[in-house]
C-alpha cells in the first residue's frame, strides 16, 4: 500500500519477464528479469490508461492491459517497452482479461466482450 491505496493488479510472469503496474494502480508498467531482478524498463506510461484494477494477462509475446476507462493496450513481451495495439471500448474494466485459445475475454462494467479473429 502506498498512502493507504491498495495495489490491486497482480503481476504476470511470462518466460523470464515479470510485468506489473509500476506505481500502484496508475497507468504505468514496469518489467523486470525474473531471475536476476534487473529492471528492463520501469514506470513506462500506458498512454490512454489512467488507472488499472485488472491484473495483466499474457500469452506468448503479448501482454494485455485493461484500463478502468475502457482502453486496452497490447504490450510486447520483450526487454524493451513497445505498444503493439490500443483499443477503446465504451465501457470500463476492473476484471482481469482472460485468454482462451485465440479468444480474449473482457468483462466490462456494462457488458462481456469476446475478441477473436474472424
Amino acid at each position: 500500500m502506498k498512502d493507504g491505496t491498495p495495489y490491486v493488479p497482480s503481476p504476470v510472469l511470462l518466460g523470464e519477464r515479470l510485468l506489473f503496474c509500476g506505481d500502484g494502480n496508475k497507468g504505468v508498467i514496469s518489467c523486470y528479469h525474473a531471475k536476476t531482478g534487473q529492471a528492463l524498463y520501469s514506470k513506462q506510461p500506458l498512454t490512454g490508461i489512467d488507472s488499472i484494477y485488472a491484473s495483466f494477462a499474457g500469452v506468448g509475446d503479448r501482454v494485455y492491459v485493461a484500463g478502468r476507462n475502457g482502453t486496452t493496450l497490447v504490450v510486447k513481451n520483450a526487454d524493451t517497452f513497445e505498444v503493439l495495439a490500443t483499443n477503446k471500448l465504451d465501457d470500463g474494466f476492473d476484471a482481469s482479461p482472460a485468454i482462451v485459445g485465440d479468444e480474449l475475454f473482457l468483462k466490462g462494467n456494462k457488458s462481456m466482450y469476446c475478441i477473436a479473429k474472424r
